[in-house]
């Protein structure tokens, strides 16, 4: 019966890996600035190369002490691409959490469509209609002299 499809034996042993923990950046100081506490950051990731364990707020930091470093003086391009690369990373993480915007519009009770336009949403303001230009009769101009 072992090795037939379906059938399983108690008697060998399961290999599983041991369980692993990710890294964790160590919390924001009491009186710490915010661009530190992104300095701080961004180290963490450029050490560990996670970010799946920072929150947002950590990683915008991270991302605006990042933009400092890139246009600091005298940086070196090897150093200025490795900082544009986690910078990337920083973004990508970003994007992928934040929940992605709907490109089909929706149909709500009324038949009118809303969507990324916001046409026909709430707060919408009626289209704008250029004013009819107007130019005064020809006895009505006004001859100023100096």
């Amino acid at each position: 019966m072992i090795g037939q499809p379906g059938t399983y034996t108690r008697d060998v042993p399961i290999d599983l890996p041991e369980a692993t923990s990710l890294p964790v950046c160590e919390l924001e100081r009491v009186n710490e600035r915010l661009i530190d506490h992104g300095a701080r950051v961004l180290i963490f990731i450029f050490e560990t190369g996670c970010t799946a364990t920072l929150s947002d707020r950590e990683l915008e930091h991270a991302d605006r002490a990042a933009h400092y470093a890139i246009i600091a003086r005298g940086i070196l391009p090897a150093a200025a691409d490795r900082i544009s690369d986690v910078r990337h990373q920083i973004l990508a993480t970003l994007r992928a959490r934040r929940p992605a915007a709907s490109s089909k519009p929706e149909i709500i009770d009324g038949g009118q469509l809303t969507g990324k336009l916001g046409i026909g949403g709430p707060g919408d303001r009626e289209p704008l209609q250029p004013k009819p230009y107007s130019r005064p009769p020809a006895g009505m101009a006004i001859d100023i002299q100096f």
